[in-house]
């Protein structure tokens, strides 16, 4: 008759199902967000997703490397062994922890913890691999510049002390062989010898002072100035009457540095006298000075800021791989050693003055292409004082004078030749062993009514 007789209603739950479409949407979008860089491959390898940080880590797009092997990651730095102690592990269905060093696509290296977990199914096997890899270039870079800035400190301690101590003993045998040369008739023949010993020893006494400006003595004082205009002058010097040429290309609005000058200049020297070495026939020497922003992105280890960038590259015969971890450590040296030759402390100091400005130098070299060395410095916000050369003037030929001169120095021998070369000069000198007996002379000679008329002080006491 057409009448409905009754109805019937099928109701399914959808609830746990819309529960785990959110949960599934909302580890995509975990996945899609996290820092750290996550893709997953099949069971053989080929990658199936690939997220944002990805991308951003590899230089890799999710087209480029949807499809491809995690071998267009590899940067040849790990051996079959590494790999296969790897892959047996993943094998037997148990996640693999490790550091990787990778490529990026453009080529060059970064390294990455990682964790890899297989992927099981519900009869165990292996259907998939994730790999969460986090990038700690920056972290390693820091760990082992924290590391080569405690062994310097340590040299540098050990080298200062040395070396003040020795320069005593230098100061004392060239003053005596100058007193000795004072008092000696020249056709003896003996002045001859006197002068070979008297260079031998200043050459050591230029050995002790690079040690001393390697070492903590050094502390910068600091002055606001154009580093390009110094990094000039210096080089220009430098260079004269070398068969080597410069091309300087500095920036005209370069920022301006709080820099110590003669610290500076002996920096900028040590690595032109290492460029003028690696070009024997001859050659040019690029420079470039320009402004640098630095982000954490760039992974130097510098507090972002701004800095001015000083590259100085050569085109001689290039530094081994094998050399560059090496360069900036104390009496390393690739030429041979010896005081006309190497001493292994040009490129150590150059560190040790860069790292006391708070800044950063890297190397880069290729054998047979040449090297580059970058210094980062920290710019100052003030507004840039010109440098003005310093002017050089010739010393005068010592004459006979008269006055009263304070000597404070803890070593007694170079008191006693203080005092002969003083006398020998025409001047009256009183001796203080330390600073205390110092003060307590200079205040009799005030009360006195005949104060001194020059007062010399060893800087570097003892204790």
């Amino acid at each position: 008759s057409g009448e409905v007789q009754g109805s019937f209603a099928f109701v399914t739950d959808i609830t746990l199902r819309k529960q785990v479409q959110e949960e599934l949407n909302r580890l995509a979008v975990a996945i899609e967000q996290a820092a750290e860089s996550v893709f997953i491959t099949d069971r053989n390898g080929t990658i199936q997703y690939v997220n944002p940080a990805f991308e951003r880590l590899t230089g890799y797009s999710r087209k480029d490397a949807i499809g491809q092997n995690p071998r267009i990651l590899k940067s040849g730095k790990h051996d079959a062994l590494f790999y296969k102690q790897m892959w047996d592990t993943l094998t037997r269905g148990i996640a693999w922890h490790g550091r990787f060093i990778n490529r990026k696509k453009e080529g060059s290296f970064y390294e990455a913890d990682a964790t890899i977990s297989p992927v099981l199914d519900k009869s165990g096997k292996i259907t998939n691999f994730v790999y969460i890899k986090r990038d700690v270039t920056r972290e390693i870079e820091l760990e082992k510049r924290l590391i080569h800035a405690q062994k310097m400190e340590s040299i540098g301690i050990l080298a200062g002390g040395i070396a003040h101590d020795f320069n005593n003993l230098l100061t004392i045998i060239l003053g005596n062989i100058e007193l000795a040369e004072d008092n000696i008739k020249p056709e003896v023949g003996i002045s001859e010898s006197l002068e070979e010993a008297e260079k031998a020893s200043i050459q050591a006494q230029a050995l002790t002072k690079q040690l001393i400006t390697f070492s903590k003595g050094g502390v910068p004082v600091k002055k606001i100035g154009s580093i390009g205009n110094l990094a000039k002058e210096t080089i220009d010097y430098s260079l004269s009457g070398s068969n080597v040429k410069c091309d300087f290309l500095i920036s005209h609005d370069l920022w301006p540095v709080e820099f110590d000058e003669g610290q500076m200049k002996h920096a900028i020297n040590n690595t032109i006298i290492n460029a003028v070495e690696s070009m024997p026939d001859e050659g040019t020497i690029d420079v470039r000075a320009e402004n640098i922003n630095i982000t954490v992105e760039q992974g130097l280890p510098l507090p972002e800021g701004k800095y001015v960038k000083i590259s100085i590259r050569d085109h001689g015969v290039g530094i081994p791989e094998k050399h560059l971890s090496k360069i900036f450590d104390p009496y390393f040296s690739t030429k041979e050693m010896g005081i006309q030759k190497g001493t292994g402390l040009g490129l150590a100091t150059t560190y040790s003055i860069i790292n006391r400005h708070d800044g950063h130098i890297t190397v880069e070299s290729e054998v047979g292409v040449g090297t580059t060395f970058t210094f980062f410095l920290p710019a100052h916000e003030k507004e840039i004082r010109e440098l003005k050369p310093i002017e050089t003037h010739k010393p005068e030929k010592p004459s006979i004078r008269t006055g009263r001169i304070l000597v404070m120095d803890d070593e007694e021998s170079i008191r006693k030749l203080s005092k002969k070369r003083l006398s020998v000069l025409g001047y009256e000198s009183e001796l203080a062993k330390d600073g205390a007996q110092a003060i307590e002379l200079y205040k009799k000679s005030m009360d006195s009514g005949q104060p001194f008329d020059l007062v010399i002080l060893d800087l570097t006491v003892k204790g």
